[in-house]
């Protein structure tokens, strides 16, 4: 078995390669987009960006308050655009 140390730095490797020489990761959602680099976490391609990269975006937001999490989490609240085809959401 890897140690932690020596698992981590492949681990940073991969992502800065994805980052730097391959589709990086999406400015929306943060996760990896294709195509993946060979030293890629699996990890990471596994959860990838389901639109790799390119989100619905409706143009024109009908933004409604959706949920607050429980005060142990913070005070925040969920907005989601009521569009249709548009997954679009922001917290504050």
């Amino acid at each position: 078995m890897k140690n932690l140390d020596s698992t981590m730095v492949e681990w940073n490797k991969g992502i800065d390669k994805q980052y730097l020489h391959a589709g990086g990761f999406c400015a929306y959602c943060g996760d990896a987009c294709v195509p993946f680099t060979k030293n890629l976490p699996q990890e990471l391609i596994d959860t990838a960006c389901e639109y790799n990269g390119n989100h619905p975006d409706c143009g024109n937001h009908d933004m409604k308050l959706t949920h607050k999490p429980s005060e142990t989490l913070g005070e925040y609240e969920i907005w989601e655009c009521q569009n249709r085809n548009c997954d679009w959401t922001e917290s504050y």
